[in-house]
């Protein structure tokens, strides 16, 4: 005994769209000798030869089953699918499907029981002489509930070529409101009922890529975006063929922690951080007033939590601000770390040192930038004093060009 179509099975035409009132007829495989089909298991009582589909091509009551009931057979059949008017669709030779496996023992081959209980039967659609899907809870060498193994076929080589093919040429038409999800795929989490030990468990897996192609990949995506709402194994390289690596949330990065081999204390190994950039600098005194200028030039790097920069001022007048004040060059891209240990010396890569009056001949200019500050402290280190602060009116309208780096906050 064979059910020669599963329940809901639809009829389309070579466009892909439903066949309206039109039907199949059933004959001996290769001939136009008419086969009977029944509508019991027991293959007792014959059904009419042919059967008619519904608008949407399905069976006749639109419930999986033709107006006679579910249609059975045996062995091979030939089935001629026509239009409305009697044309012809398509012919399938050997069309059958192969006997259920009464698996549950209540003598029924359907995938719920007599008492409504899901069942374990199984059965297989064939078409062109073998198995091209599996439809049940079990098969030959795979358990599971669809098994889709399409015959062997010579492709042509002018066609792309697949084995199976979801087309979306049929439009989907949204009413008004808010759809919230619209797919041509959608598949939910397994529902697994765990009794004993899952190795790996997986809600698509694909064994493997193929060798044949000059370019061979397991999974391909042609055009468009990829989005994982969950965590992403990759068990080899990761090559970026164009475009970025882009981290959208703050705070995030590279980890690095599998690498943690240093004799120190690891606070973090994440690099979560980096920028190239420019920026303004200013020469003010201990109240903020502004030098005007002839020149402002800054660049900066930061990487990770430390920023390298360099910095260009040439103050064209000192008018309004307090000469006695301890010089600032301000503006820094980032405020320095509120740690104490984090103050850095600014070493001071060039100065213009006929613009700018030293004390003593020799004298060195150098700064400190303090925790939690965007400015420097600029300072004189003399060989007869020690270390004080440039003012303002030793700086006066000379340049300072200064470089160094420090941790940011």
């Amino acid at each position: 005994m064979a059910k020669l179509f599963p329940p809901g099975y639809q009829f389309h035409d070579l466009n892909g769209d439903p066949v309206d009132r039109g039907g199949v007829v059933f004959y001996e495989t290769g001939t136009t000798t008419l086969k009977s089909v029944f509508t019991d298991v027991a293959e007792t009582v014959a059904a009419t030869n042919s059967a008619t589909t519904t608008p949407k091509g399905q069976p006749l009551d639109g419930g999986g089953r033709f107006s006679q009931g579910d249609l059975y057979g045996t062995g091979p059949y030939t089935a001629v699918l026509f239009d409305s008017v009697g044309g012809t669709i398509w012919t399938r030779d050997d069309f059958n499907r192969e006997p259920v496996s009464d698996l549950d023992g209540d003598s029924t081959i359907s995938n719920v029981n007599s008492a409504g209980t899901a069942v374990d039967d199984q059965f297989f659609v064939k078409i062109g002489g073998t198995d091209s899907m599996i439809m049940g809870w079990q098969s030959v060498t795979d358990t599971g509930f669809l098994t889709v193994d399409p015959i062997a076929f010579t492709a042509d080589t002018t066609e792309n070529t697949h084995r199976v093919a979801i087309n979306n040429t049929r439009q989907i038409t949204i009413p008004a409101g808010t759809t919230p999800l619209v797919t041509s795929v959608y598949i939910k989490e397994p529902n697994i009922n765990n009794g004993g030990t899952i190795t790996n468990a997986a809600t698509v897996y694909i064994e493997g890529a193929p060798s044949e192609g000059t370019t061979n990949k397991a999974l391909w995506v042609d055009a468009g975006d990829v989005a994982f709402d969950g965590a992403a194994t990759i068990g080899t390289d990761l090559t970026m063929t164009a475009g970025n690596v882009i981290f959208s949330t703050s705070g995030k990065g590279l980890d690095f922690s599998a690498t943690s081999d240093g004799s120190g204390t690891a606070v973090s190994e994440l690099f979560d951080d980096y920028e190239e950039g420019t920026f303004t600098p200013t020469f003010t005194d201990a109240s903020s007033n502004p030098a005007t200028y002839d020149t402002q030039e800054g660049r900066y790097v930061k990487i990770g939590n430390t920023c390298f920069y360099y910095a260009l001022v040439n103050a064209a007048g000192i008018a309004g601000m307090t000469g006695g004040d301890g010089a600032r060059l301000g503006g820094l891209p980032y405020a320095a770390s509120s740690s104490p240990t984090s103050a850095a010396m600014a070493s001071i890569a060039a100065c213009a040192a006929a613009n700018i009056t030293l004390p003593t001949a020799g004298d060195s200019v150098n700064g400190v930038l303090e925790e939690d500050d965007t400015f420097i402290q600029l300072v004189l280190w003399t060989l007869t004093s020690g270390t004080s602060a440039l003012t303002v009116t030793q700086w006066g309208t000379g340049s300072i060009s200064i470089s160094g780096q420090y941790e940011t906050a």
